[in-house]
């Protein structure tokens, strides 16, 4: 845990900002949920890594640079807050009056099917195809988000007819975009920034609001977990998915990744003495898949009575070599 006290105070001073322009944008009930969507995009990478540092089990020395890039996003957020009530002031002064309709127009359905037909061929078609291509790709990649836009704008219809529970339903529907990413890229950020967008959007027309607030809670809690693990095993996940396997084993690892845990072995099966020999190591991973990532270390201590310490070490487990299925 790092006691400077500099870090609570910029971690203070992120959340009031954060919580003042959210509130304050919130209440206006018009938008699209864009300001919502940026605030809690740049929580994830700019607060969130720095409050970690925060918790009394964790410890680093790299602080200086992450305390330093909390300091200016804290700067940034509050400027960014100052333009927006500035541009709101300017644009309630000059720009055109807002139409105030009692039911806002719902999207043309045809044109919402094809928004989530033309992303889906996008992304699972024509994406892979020019790949290679660097503008080919980029273009192919960003009509993707057609997808993005078409699920949402569903909601949007689902609530203007009367139907919460359909909105929900689209609204669930999302959680496949980090999966979909995930097993088509290898990226799981991806598929929450989408996830993100769609539900940044509903939040801005939902109510009550209690509820919006209750779920978004429950949803970060559940990306937490996921990303943590997520992070263990990423690189063991683009070595299935960028070396061309299929796509049943890739989603099969995938899977088998978020379900299982690491574990260290019991002092029971660890060898006796490490000495680093080919025996000692075949014994050990006899069951498992042969890996090339770096070896991790267990601290296991010795005969009762003694006081010595015994480390004992082997190669890192892989997300593959955790699920037989993908053997």
């Amino acid at each position: 845990m790092t006691t400077d006290g500099r870090l609570q105070f910029w971690l203070l001073v992120w959340v009031v900002t954060a919580a003042y322009i959210l509130v304050r944008h919130w209440r206006t009930g018009r938008g699209a949920g864009l300001v919502f969507t940026y605030v809690l995009s740049l929580a994830a990478i700019h607060w969130l890594a720095a409050a970690i540092y925060a918790l009394p089990w964790y410890s680093t020395q790299e602080f200086d640079t992450t305390l330093d890039g909390l300091r200016v996003s804290a700067i940034a957020l509050m400027a960014f807050g100052v333009g927006g009530e500035i541009g709101g002031l300017v644009f309630g002064r000059f720009g055109p009056a807002l139409p105030n309709t009692v039911t806002p127009p719902r999207a043309d359905p045809r044109i919402v099917n094809t928004y989530i037909v033309a992303g889906v061929i996008f992304y699972s078609v024509i994406f892979p195809i020019v790949a290679a291509l660097p503008t080919a790709s980029a273009l192919a990649s960003t009509s993707s988000s057609l997808v993005v836009l078409g699920v949402g704008l569903k909601a949007w219809n689902a609530w203007y007819q009367g139907r919460p529970s359909g909105t929900w339903l689209w609204l669930a529907a999302t959680a496949a975009f980090p999966f979909v990413t995930l097993v088509g890229q290898g990226f799981l950020g991806f598929g929450f920034a989408a996830m993100l967008v769609v539900a940044a959007f509903v939040a801005s027309f939902y109510r009550p609001r209690w509820q919006v607030v209750a779920a978004g809670a429950l949803v970060a809690y559940l990306g937490l977990s996921i990303y943590v693990t997520y992070m263990r095993d990423r690189r063991d996940i683009r070595e299935v998915v960028w070396g061309g396997e299929s796509l049943d084993r890739a989603s099969t690892t995938c899977c088998c990744s978020v379900t299982s845990r690491r574990r260290a072995p019991s002092a029971a099966a660890a060898p006796d003495r490490w000495s680093g020999s080919p025996s000692a190591r075949q014994s050990w991973s006899s069951h498992r898949r042969p890996t090339r990532r770096t070896a991790v270390s267990w601290q296991r201590p010795a005969a009762p009575g003694s006081k010595e310490t015994r480390f004992w070490s082997g190669p890192r487990q892989s997300a593959a070599a955790q699920c037989p299925q993908t053997a």
